[in-house]
């Protein structure tokens, strides 16, 4: 996404945190992204994932409705072994 925008990241590790339980210790942002913000986090631990929030443009609308098609699919591409470079979805912890 092109546009100049101010995200906390303060809040970001607050709700990384209450949904999936692991504490970021580092935030990057990625720059690249049409329809969502990505971001870097590493975790205590070492462990790194990939954090995307999409905001209320009509795109991001349109990939938040297909999500429950997409999930479930790159969770078991990842459990099969299928495809190693797919971020493997989490669960929150809800």
């Amino acid at each position: 996404m092109s546009a100049r925008f101010y995200i906390n990241a303060e809040a970001i590790v607050k709700a990384v945190y209450q949904e999936y339980r692991f504490c970021i210790k580092h935030l990057t942002r990625i720059p690249q992204g049409e329809v969502a913000h990505n971001f870097i986090a590493e975790a205590v631990g070492g462990k790194r994932y990939l954090v995307k929030l999409l905001g209320p443009s009509r795109a991001a609308r349109r990939n938040a409705a297909r999500l429950d098609f997409y999930l479930p699919l790159m969770w078991e591409l990842h459990a099969k072994g299928l495809f190693h470079n797919l971020p493997c979805p989490i669960r929150t912890k809800r």
